[in-house]
């Protein structure tokens, strides 16, 4: 989820926010949901900065390392695309994709 300068204010890998008052399945038609795709552009400097930071107790349970970030007071900013993606969390996920790939010749 997002602030209105288009920052980051939470990763998860369940949907935000949690709608009590409707049924999961109808949870989209009430609130616009927002898939993470998850392309990092670091500075050096950013980056070692990152690097030194211990896991926090956020990213440990969502398994997200940009909550590491968060955590810590940093900003990420985000953009929208329309462009639909395939995840790749296992080497399954990573097979399936380049089979993908390799079906449309790309």
């Amino acid at each position: 989820t997002r602030d209105q300068y288009e920052n980051a204010l939470y990763f998860s890998r369940n949907p935000i926010p949690f709608l009590p008052e409707h049924e999961f399945k109808n949870w989209t038609q009430h609130h616009n949901y927002l898939q993470h795709i998850g392309l990092y552009g670091f500075t050096p400097k950013a980056l070692e900065r990152f690097c030194a930071l211990k896991k926090s107790q956020l990213e440990i349970k969502e398994n997200l390392e940009q909550l590491r970030w968060l955590e810590n007071g940093q900003k990420i900013r985000i953009a929208t695309t329309n462009q639909k993606t395939h995840p790749v969390d296992t080497l399954d996920d990573l097979t399936k994709v380049r089979a993908l790939f390799s079906s449309k010749g790309e």
